[in-house]
């Protein structure tokens, strides 16, 4: 794995494999239940390394603003401020939690998968 490169390029790599994923399996691309479990347990990893990037997007978000290095431009008179984007992040990383969760309840049955092919 590249270790050498800027956050942004992480995500991007990230946001292509999952669009890589929905591409290949757009018309159902699991031959087995034992694919269902695989794509299942790498997304629940997904989901449970997601909030711990978000928490830190929120922190590299805190430090540009707190050292006065950003500000937003947009929004009506000031009505979409650093601050409110900070806590629409926080929403977020609450969201993320909450997928975490609800992917371990679907992974109990995604467990019991079996097959009548075998």
């Amino acid at each position: 794995m590249d270790q050498n490169r800027a956050p942004y390029e992480y995500a991007r790599a990230a946001a292509d494999e999952i669009r890589s994923l929905n591409y290949e399996t757009l018309k159902g691309g699991y031959d087995s239940p034992g694919d269902v479990y695989d794509v299942a347990h790498a997304l629940r990893t997904l989901a449970q390394r997601l909030p711990q990037a978000l928490e830190q997007l929120g922190i590299g978000l805190n430090v540009l603003a707190d050292g006065d290095q950003v500000r937003i431009t947009s929004g009506a008179a000031g009505h979409d401020t650093v601050p409110e984007r900070r806590e629409k992040i926080a929403d977020s990383l609450k969201t993320a939690l909450e997928a975490v969760d609800t992917l371990e309840q679907s992974l109990s049955v995604v467990t019991r998968l079996t097959s009548d092919l075998v």
